[in-house]
């Protein structure tokens, strides 16, 4: 699971790295959902439910392909980033075909 981590990482920083060869237009998304406990004895503070980061854009000199790359951190699942939906998507005229990982 950290190779992937850091593999998304790397596609992220690489992908920053572009408009330095084009005008791109690279759009970063998330949120976080915290909690807060407190059972009235010494247990209590803040947890970390659920983080969402998100990236969309074009790709660098190609106004037909865009694409998407989403990890969620859940805490119930001990703590992990998980890759949500990774996928390119071609556009042509009104017709458009999407390739890569998407859950519903």
């Amino acid at each position: 699971m950290k190779r992937v981590f850091l593999l998304l990482l790397g596609m992220l920083f690489f992908l920053q790295e572009a408009p330095l060869f084009a005008q791109q237009s690279t759009r970063w998304h998330g949120y976080l959902q915290g909690r807060y406990e407190n059972d009235f004895t010494c247990a209590h503070g803040f947890s970390i439910r659920r983080a969402k980061i998100w990236i969309n854009g074009e790709v660098p000199e190609s106004q037909k392909w865009t694409y998407k790359v989403q990890a969620i951190f859940r805490w119930q699942q001990k703590g992990a980033f998980v890759l949500q939906d990774v996928y390119g998507e071609f556009h042509w005229r009104k017709f458009s075909l999407r390739v890569g990982q998407m859950v519903p």
